[in-house]
């Protein structure tokens, strides 16, 4: 059987791999290979059923509870928040750590009023997080989700990008660590292009296979999350992807953590992500300090890409 590319069309010389399910344990083996060309891994076939892969309570996009002290932390974000845009603090004060997606906003022409949509969205953490910031014009969809979610800081629809029609365009279309889900790659970026105003930003938070972390651990690296994650990209593929479709890249940044480490080598040991195997103090510092000479080197195993169109 011919792997063509679903990405670039290339159908030569693309190899094989087989990877197992680890979030859950199950240990379920799947096809995926990786182009020759693009260099973009990607599932072979795409499972006929995903909802089963995606169990509201058990998967972590939309087994939200509220957790302990979770009012106090509100608090506590909200000041810093206030601090942030007030600049009483510092901008390196670690705020990325608590509001990660301010990190890709830098710099970008994006106001508390601006309409912003996150793709893939779950039961809305990051919607909330993004409410501590002052964001107020905010939507989300998932087609994995029971049902619409409205709460009096933002909505969220039952649906996928394609099938969604708003009446209104955005300033901001988001896919953070979504995009890998989806199986539509060309239509879904032809959307999004549709969605946005023509002075709009696409931001795209993925990880990516052109690094260590995959070089290191193979088919036991933590981003592979078969089969949910359907393409893991290069940043050649996404290059090439996003300008196929218009788009023209902003900034790039690696933000990879340790856990492209402790993950990675938790699925080779119990051959299950999420055994979190004790680390001491002095060791943890020393795999985020290796985490962040990664991404200084773009060689980290996310990335972020901000675009605009052409």
């Amino acid at each position: 059987m011919e792997n063509k590319c679903k990405i670039c069309g290339n159908a030569e010389n693309n190899e094989e791999l087989v990877v197992k399910e680890n979030q859950f344990g199950t240990g379920k083996k799947f096809t995926y290979f990786k182009c020759a060309d693009c260099g973009c891994l990607q599932i072979t076939d795409f499972p006929k059923e995903m909802s089963q892969y995606y169990p509201n309570d058990k998967y972590y996009s939309y087994n939200m509870k509220t957790k302990k002290n979770a009012k106090i932390k509100k608090i506590i974000k909200t000041f810093l928040r206030y601090c942030y845009f007030h600049n009483f603090i510092p901008k390196n004060f670690r705020y990325f750590k608590v509001f990660p997606f301010l990190k890709a906003f830098e710099g970008l022409r994006i106001t508390a009023s601006s309409a912003i949509l996150d793709v893939g969205c779950g039961s809305g953490s990051l919607l909330k997080q993004m409410t501590y910031c002052g964001y107020k014009n905010l939507t989300g969809i998932d087609p994995f989700n029971d049902k619409d979610i409205v709460t009096n800081d933002f909505s969220i629809f039952k649906t996928d990008i394609c099938n969604y029609q708003p009446d209104k365009k955005f300033d901001v279309v988001m896919f953070n660590h979504s995009f890998e889900h989806i199986a539509e790659q060309h239509e879904t970026l032809a959307a999004a292009h549709n969605l946005l105003t023509d002075t709009g930003y696409l931001i795209i938070r993925i990880p990516v296979c052109d690094c260590f972390a995959y070089r290191k651990y193979g088919v036991n690296w933590r981003a592979w999350d078969a089969p949910r994650h359907f393409f893991l990209h290069s940043t050649n593929s996404i290059a090439g992807l996003t300008k196929k479709h218009n788009f023209i890249l902003v900034k790039q940044f690696c933000d990879s953590s340790e856990g492209q480490f402790t993950e990675s080598e938790d699925i080779e040991k119990y051959a299950f992500r999420y055994q979190h195997t004790l680390l001491s103090k002095k060791r943890s510092k020393l795999l985020h300090q290796q985490a962040e000479i990664l991404n200084e080197m773009y060689d980290g195993d996310t990335a972020c890409f901000i675009l605009k169109k052409q």
